[in-house]
């Protein structure tokens, strides 16, 4: 009996040596002061899951490839080969070793904001079964660093081989100098670039087991193969506010990135209030201590910051958690929370809208939060603007009150949406028509208020203030608004604009376009197609908490696609404008097009069976905000 226990015994330390421990997943890894981590659990699995998802086979579709070749060549010839033949090495041979998590992490490591000092950075990567293969390549590497001439230190960290290799000062920033448009390409001086950094960059790397290590705190390494080990040291699970977002957000999802916003909130106190001045005592409106402006602002609530993803055969989802306990809302926090109400698409809402949010936000509760906010910032500010509201419209009504005849009647209902641009020109893809719906049980009244009291919202100085003018339109009060001109999208001149706006349906209307406007009123008549029976958008909107509680977002990428990227195919310099605000020179636009040529872009016919809707919804706890964005996988692309 004794012998048969014993080989029992035997063959089980067997097979145990056999078996090679899997490595920790990064929140076991990690120390319990990390700040930041952005992780991909499985590479493997993700790049399984990516393959199937629709965006990853219009990048393989072969109407694209003529606009991917020559980005990707340009991104090798001026990003990857520089950056290989500095490091000395290919960064295709480490990507086929890079089989489980990927981890890039920002630690704190003692850094409490000083300027002189950083904290810690660390890149963790599994190579799974091919540890082996690593340990080659990271010789290799050394032995090419020495012979080209590189500074490199070894030494060892818990028996665990570690090379440094040092940087000239400036050399990894020349690399991106070169390969990206500087301020002078955009028109601006020179002289007002970033001076490059005058201290050598220190790379730090090693093995342990199946796992990859770069960062450039040793005392962070120490402490991830102390884990690694099995050791007993504080680890980012055991912190509270990561196993919250963990267990609600992360476990199943193809990447995640956390962010420790309470400790980054003390750091920035700390640098913030030791460069602020002390305010004069005979100031009579002193400036707030920024403790007391974050303070009211609610960002002292504010614990973490989480986002998610994951892709199915049926669609991909994206989660952003703001982590604020329910007891310590305030200041924007309370705003960001809607009316636990219905927020599904009216019946006058048709399906030729590309965009469309609805918001159950109380206006009553807006306005005094925004009160309560000013007067725990500033007293004197709080009293100012009191006084102000006081004032407002009493030129024109001496018995106008403003709170009691215009935020008293403010409901809370809020409905915005879009439709496509009318043509191509680069005003009208700026400015697609839009228009904003505020619900009121008394939406004439609010109306009026908003005429009588036009001078406190918008301010003549700013070019607005006139008086509204007024005509009839199917028996409603169209008003007009004059509003301080803006700027065109190019930049180059100034452009006139009035707010048009009507009560009807129990909705104000506002919109700079009259024809908006105009269809509004016309919808209370019906016709046309509810986008509320759009195929499929009941059930997307229950993969983001469904449409009762009180925020629906929805867009139909299929039309804003294909608006934007026939519009590029034509004119690629309306990229430029778009987002640079035309402040590009002829070398910027120059670089830009060696990029991206958008003129190799196919026909948008080629390639329409990649996109389809995107709907956002929101859902709330004690311990946090979540607002989540489902799109479901287009059913040509399946």
């Amino acid at each position: 009996m004794i012998k048969k226990y014993l080989a029992l015994l035997s063959l089980t330390l067997l097979l145990a040596l056999n078996v090679k421990a899997q490595t920790p997943p990064p929140e076991k890894l990690l120390p319990a002061d990390t700040l930041l981590v952005v992780t991909v659990p499985d590479l493997d699995k993700a790049r399984a899951e990516i393959k199937s998802n629709p965006a990853s086979q219009l990048y393989s579709d072969p109407a694209m490839q003529p606009f991917i070749k020559k980005l990707l060549a340009k991104w090798n010839s001026e990003i990857v080969a520089p950056l290989e033949r500095e490091m000395g090495i290919k960064f295709e041979d480490y990507l086929n070793l890079a089989k489980g998590q990927f981890t890039f992490a920002v630690v704190r490591d003692g850094w409490e904001g000083e300027k002189d000092k950083e904290p810690a950075v660390v890149l963790l990567i599994d190579s799974k079964d091919k540890g082996t293969e690593l340990e080659s390549k990271l010789t290799e590497l050394r032995k090419r660093w020495t012979d080209t001439g590189k500074q490199v230190k070894t030494e060892k960290i818990r028996d665990v081989d570690f090379y440094t290799v040092i940087l000239p000062p400036g050399e990894m920033d020349n690399i991106f100098t070169n390969a990206f448009p500087s301020k002078k390409d955009r028109g601006e001086d020179a002289d007002t670039e970033a001076k490059k950094s005058d201290k050598p960059t220190e790379v730090t790397i090693g093995r342990s087991g199946s796992l990859f290590l770069m960062g450039n705190s040793k005392r962070v390494f120490e402490k991830v193969l102390i884990k690694q080990s099995g050791g007993s040291l504080p680890s980012l699970d055991e912190v509270p506010n990561y196993q919250g977002a963990h267990n609600a957000l992360f476990r199943d999802s193809m990447f995640y990135t956390w962010m420790n916003f309470q400790s980054i909130y003390d750091i920035i106190l700390k640098a913030v209030a030791a460069d602020q001045a002390p305010a004069a005592a005979d100031d009579p409106m002193p400036m707030p201590s920024a403790d007391k402006i974050m303070d009211a602002l609610g960002l002292r609530g504010l614990k973490t910051l989480a986002i998610s993803g994951q892709l199915t055969g049926e669609g991909s989802t994206m989660q952003f958690h703001l982590g604020v306990p329910q007891a310590q809302r305030k200041g924007i926090f309370q705003l960001l929370v809607p009316e636990t109400k219905d927020a599904a698409p009216p019946a006058f809402i048709s399906t030729d809208v590309t965009k469309f949010m609805r918001w159950r936000l109380s206006g009553q509760k807006l306005w005094s939060t925004i009160e309560s906010t000013v007067a725990s910032i500033s007293p004197q500010m709080g009293g100012l603007l009191q006084m102000t509201l006081g004032a407002a419209g009493k030129d024109k009504d001496p018995n106008f009150d403003l709170k009691k005849q215009l935020i008293g009647n403010l409901g809370d209902d809020v409905i915005s949406y879009e439709k496509a641009p009318a043509g191509t020109s680069i005003e009208q893809l700026s400015n697609p028509p839009s228009i904003v719906l505020v619900g009121s049980a008394n939406a004439e009244q609010l109306a009026n208020a908003i005429r009588t009291g036009s001078g406190f919202l918008v301010s003549p100085m700013m070019g607005g203030g006139d008086k509204p003018t007024e005509r009839e339109f199917l028996g409603k009060k169209i008003y007009m608004l004059p509003m301080p001109p803006t700027v065109s999208a190019d930049g180059t001149k100034p452009v006139e604009r009035s707010l048009h706006y009507v009560a009807s349906g129990g909705y104000v209307a506002f919109s700079t376009e009259p024809a908006m406007v105009e269809e509004f009123v016309r919808s209370a008549q019906g016709g046309g197609r509810p986008l509320s029976e759009t195929p499929g958008l009941s059930e997307a909107a229950q993969k983001v908490g469904g449409m009762s509680n009180g925020l629906l977002i929805y867009e139909n990428q299929a039309i804003t696609a294909k608006v934007f990227i026939n519009a590029l195919r034509k004119n690629p310099e309306m990229f430029d404008v778009l987002f640079s605000g035309g402040m590009v020179n002829d070398e910027g636009k120059k670089r830009r097009a060696e990029w991206f040529d958008f003129a190799l872009l196919p026909e948008f016919s080629a390639i329409e069976k990649y996109f389809y809707f995107s709907v956002g919804g929101f859902t709330a706890n004690e311990q946090g905000l979540t607002y989540k964005f489902y799109g479901p996988t287009p059913p040509k692309a399946k």
